[in-house]
């Protein structure tokens, strides 16, 4: 550990050294510490976070994580964007309006607090940029960061955290409610007054310095976060959770998912600045932890989307997350679209394991059924919830085969059932299903059954 070499005058102010063990506070604008070199070794973040890897020091105490922060290819690929476009259709059936929340990364917002040979922040906010337009392409609506990039405040993220901060939160609010103000649909939503008001200020040690504690064995500054708390005008004080969460909340016209940005260990507001400034009530439905998935999922389960849709659903998504699997699109799409429209045409039930078993099989009567993939979707209801993934092998009658994993986030409450699509565009969409292969990835404590239906899919 480097000790800082501090002047005179900074003893004389009562700012103390950083020590060796690298307890002591570090002068505003000094990097007083440096990460020891295990931070650069992939096995040292087998127990310490492989979200948070690769930490490297940044400028006036910053710490920063290679793989959270310097992302510099944001496009996104054919995949993502098809799946993305098939999303907004089903949106749009549901008469919900999507604006996404594409946070930039750290790096892209405090350039000045970054120096790291390789990374380029006009090429990664280019892309970034192409990135929202990509969004706004496909018809949903995304705020323009750049108004906010670079933040010139510098207290937009935490230094030693990979969330934001209450600053950062409001910024984002305020310009979410700015875009949100200009669409047809604000007009028609009900209005109420909130107001936010200041609880107080806890500390926070920071996620990326509790990753550098794990590894390197050091102590850093504790960080301190103002909380802010928002209530309806009249209820200004009260202390009633109904006000927030209660019945009043899961009418609202207005619904957030996300991540810990949106609720989490510690609440940065965004919500709440977002009812301030919009006068309309949020339900807040996001999951801390549940990356860009979970959130979605959840409240599709809950059936939001098949009692009382959104107006709105604002989708905080961070910059980190490339949307590019196939197997997301194909599960939430069955799921968002309602399901089976009629009973199964097809079905079996079989024990599943670690071996590969086929739960049904396309003329076991000597009668092929004509299950065209592009019409059909798979249901999948297993005996204890506790399953969240498994392999499929589909195989077709053209002898094609598709091999792939079929995820839930393992935040999502579910009662173990699972919609999954047959493929309706590329080469297998006109096959004809054959086998439903399937085992799961690891060993479960108990034995496990699953019933498997192939049913016609509801087209929207």
């Amino acid at each position: 550990m480097k000790k800082c070499r501090l002047s005179l005058l900074a003893l004389g102010l009562g700012i103390g050294l950083f020590a060796s063990n690298a307890q002591a506070r570090c002068a505003p604008g000094t990097t007083c510490f440096e990460l020891c070199p295990e931070v650069e070794l992939e096995t040292s973040y087998n127990t310490a976070g492989k979200a948070l890897r690769y930490l490297f020091n940044g400028d006036g105490s910053w710490i920063f994580a290679t793989d959270l922060d310097l992302r510099q290819d944001f496009t996104f690929s054919p995949d993502a964007m098809a799946g993305l476009a098939k999303l907004k259709r089903i949106f749009d059936h549901h008469g919900t309006t999507v604006v996404i929340v594409y946070t930039p990364p750290r790096a892209l917002v405090h350039p000045d607090k970054v120096s790291r040979s390789g990374y380029s922040h006009s090429r990664a906010l280019q892309s970034y940029f192409a990135a929202n337009q990509q969004l706004r392409s496909l018809g949903y609506v995304v705020p323009d960061f750049g108004r906010i990039i670079p933040d010139k405040t510098g207290k937009f993220f935490q230094r030693r955290d990979h969330h934001w901060t209450t600053v950062g939160a409001q910024m984002s609010a305020r310009l979410v409610a700015d875009t949100i103000r200009e669409l047809p649909v604000y007009e028609k939503l009900a209005k109420q007054e909130f107001v936010t008001e200041l609880k107080g200020i806890v500390k926070k040690y920071g996620t990326l310095s509790t990753v550098a504690t794990r590894i390197c064995g050091m102590s850093l500054p504790n960080q301190y976060v103002q909380l802010y708390t928002t209530l309806p005008k009249n209820n200004s004080g009260a202390s009633d959770e109904a006000a927030l969460f209660g019945d009043d909340a899961r009418k609202a016209e207005i619904a957030l998912i996300g991540t810990s940005f949106s609720k989490g260990k510690l609440d940065y507001n965004f919500a709440g600045f977002m009812e301030e400034y919009l006068s309309a009530a949020i339900d807040n439905r996001a999951i801390r932890g549940g990356a860009y998935n979970g959130a979605l999922e959840q409240v599709i389960l809950d059936g939001m989307f098949a009692s009382n849709p959104p107006k709105i659903l604002i989708w905080e998504l961070p910059g980190q997350f490339t949307l590019d699997s196939p197997g997301f699109y194909r599960l939430i799409g069955a799921e968002l679209s309602g399901g089976c429209k009629a009973a199964g045409r097809l079905s079996g039930k079989s024990p599943v394991g670690m071996e590969e078993n086929d739960a049904v099989a396309n003329a076991e009567n000597g009668v092929v059924l004509p299950l065209v993939a592009r019409n059909h979707l798979l249901k999948f209801r297993f005996s204890d919830p506790a399953v969240y993934s498994f392999f499929l092998n589909l195989t077709y009658m053209s002898g094609h085969h598709e091999k792939l994993k079929v995820e839930r986030h393992p935040y999502v409450k579910h009662d173990g059932t699972f919609y999954f699509e047959l493929p309706d565009t590329g080469k297998f969409a006109d096959d004809t299903l054959y086998s439903v292969g399937l085992r799961l990835p690891q060993p479960l404590e108990k034995k496990v059954d699953v019933e498997v239906e192939v049913c016609e899919r509801n087209v929207i």
